[in-house]
Formats: C-alpha cells, structure tokens, sequence
C-alpha cells in the first residue's frame, strides 16, 4: 500500500507540475502597428484610405484589437511634434511603423534604425537619400512611393483640354489642401490637384494615384515584414491604380464648361 501510495503521489505530482508549467507560459505577444502621419486624427468614421488600410490587413488575416494591436500618432498638422511621436512608438516597442509622407519617414528613420517603417505616399525617397534604390532600398524602410513618371505632364494636359487658356503653372498642389482650394475658389484660380482628396474639398480637379489603393497595398508590405521578411530586401512599388475626378459644382462657379470627352474619362464630384 506504501508503493502504491509513494506512486500515485509522484503520478499527481507530475501532472500537477505539468499544468502549473503550461499555465505559466508567457501569452503570444501581439504585434503592434504604429501608424505615423503629420495630419490630423481622422476619428470616427476613418476616411476612405484608412479604411482601406484596415481592409487590407483584414485580408491578410489581421484585425486590430484581436490579433494585432494598431497604435495612431496624428501630429494635428504642426510638424514640429512628428519626431515626438515617433520615438513614443519606438518606446511602446510595435513592430512596424507605418508612415504617410516624407517628414514622417525622416522622423522614424532618425527614432529608430532597426524597426522596419513602411511608407505610403512619400513622393521620392531615393532622392532624398532614404533608400538606396527601389528595387532594393536597404535599411529598414520599404512601401511605396508616391510619384511616379508622366504624372505631371498630365495635370498640365487635363488642365488645358479642360480650360484651354491655362497656363502650364496653373496646376496647384499643397498637402494643406482646404487652405489652397479656397485660395483657388477666392481668385477664381482654376487648379489641378494631385488626388481626389483636394475635389472633395472643393477643387477643381485631380488627377493621380488612387490613395485607397496604395494605403490597402501597403498592408500587403506590413504582413510580409510580420510573418520575417527583412524590409530592406522588399522591393518598394510606385502607383498601378490613377483617378481622375472633377467637381462639377466648382466648374460651374468658375463659369467653365468641361468637355464631354474629359467627363466621360472622369469620377464626378460635387454634383
């Protein structure tokens, strides 16, 4: 009875230090996500491309408060606190710093040179000395560019076959868009924006990469870095997707008639 009773203690013993062992385990850290941008928090509903960023990510099996954990930092358009904001990500420790344009990558180059930054719509980093090439931009930094080339002979293209009389430097682009549109709307400037963003707010036109599509793309470079890939060996990728849209409404203050040929080609906006 002694043995029996020896054995069976050691038998509980074991399958008690069993469980004590696995309930001890450490949880699965959940990777973060830090999204960097100098403009203004966006609330509640998101704009159209950050809802489309989400969605990628959704599509590549991530949903932010279950299996990822996205952390905004939206400097409210005063650029002095973007290089705050990203060393507070690179503090919290998140695993990607997704960025917008050019400051904020500079910013999260200079916070951190080991955490991977993907960009979205920064025009030209291998002019500026932040990546060595396109195809293989070294370092932590990959995504995509905003630029890509022929654009700007065509804002000076739609611009004259809209308004025949402009002016090759009558195409307009300013990332405080509302502020240039109503400059444009005071002088009676008629102007061609970069993306559909400035219509919206009242411009003219626009034409240029879809911001919805390289905000979903860039989710595609946030699951590879996750699931190991080094970013400097991502290839980064310029726009495929452009639109064109014109603000009926602005047209008709402005007194132009915009060609049939040109509508039919173009997203209308402001109806």
């Amino acid at each position: 009875m002694r043995r029996r009773s020896w054995g069976a203690a050691v038998t509980m013993a074991l399958l008690l230090g069993s469980f004590a062992s696995g309930s001890a385990q450490t949880p699965a850290k959940v990777p973060g996500i830090g999204l960097l941008s100098i403009g203004t928090d966006p609330g509640r509903p998101l704009p159209q491309q950050w809802i489309a960023f989400l969605d990628g990510l959704r599509q590549q099996g991530y949903v932010d408060g279950q299996n990822i954990v996205v952390e905004r930092r939206f400097a409210g358009a005063k650029p002095e606190r973007v290089a705050d904001l990203a060393t507070g990500l690179v503090q919290q420790k998140v695993d990607v710093i997704v960025v917008t344009g050019t400051r904020e990558v500079e910013a999260a180059r200079r916070a951190t040179s080991t955490i991977p930054i993907v960009t979205i719509v920064a025009p030209d980093l291998v002019a500026d000395g932040l990546v060595a090439s396109l195809a293989r931009p070294g370092g932590n930094i990959t995504g995509l560019t905003f630029s890509t080339s022929g654009v700007g002979g065509k804002y000076v293209e739609f611009l004259r076959e809209a308004v025949p009389a402009a002016a090759p430097n009558d195409g307009v682009t300013n990332p405080n868009r509302r502020q240039v549109v109503d400059l444009a709307a005071k002088y009676r400037v008629p102007a061609i924006y970069p993306v559909r963003e400035f219509v919206e707010a009242g411009g003219l036109m626009a034409h240029g990469p879809s911001f919805a599509d390289l905000f979903r793309r860039a989710a595609t470079f946030v699951d590879k870095i996750l699931k190991g890939a080094r970013p400097g060996d991502l290839p980064m990728e310029q726009p495929t997707k452009f639109e064109l849209a014109i603000n009926a409404r602005t047209a008709r203050t402005l007194g132009l008639t915009i060609p049939q040929s040109l509508l039919a080609r173009a997203e209308a906006v402001g109806q």
